[in-house]
């Protein structure tokens, strides 16, 4: 009959630091950024996801926001006072050339 040996943890395990020195560093060692589609694909993945995400906050019928706070309408508005105030710079050049 065999003696049943008591449960022993192991031995702790000494890691080394996972701080960056300069020393450690080589000009191999950049991490690259995982590309999902291609290089030159993912920014505009990006950009298309984000814009459908904000439009489908805006149209959601839970989260919907009333009709006079949509971008679009803000959008609007800065535009028409973009053009009124250039209207009137366009306006004071041309009077003070006549």
């Amino acid at each position: 009959m065999a003696l049943a040996t008591p449960f022993r943890a192991p031995a702790p395990v000494a890691f080394r630091s996972l701080t960056l020195r300069s020393e450690h560093l080589s000009p191999c060692s950049t991490m690259v950024a995982p590309v999902l589609l291609s290089r030159g694909l993912d920014p505009f993945l990006g950009i298309f996801t984000g814009f459908f995400a904000y439009y489908l906050h805006e149209t959601h019928p839970r989260t919907a926001l009333p009709p006079d706070e949509r971008l679009s309408v803000l959008l609007r508005h800065k535009w028409d006072r973009f053009q009124q105030k250039r209207k009137e710079h366009l306006r004071g050049l041309d009077s003070g050339l006549a």
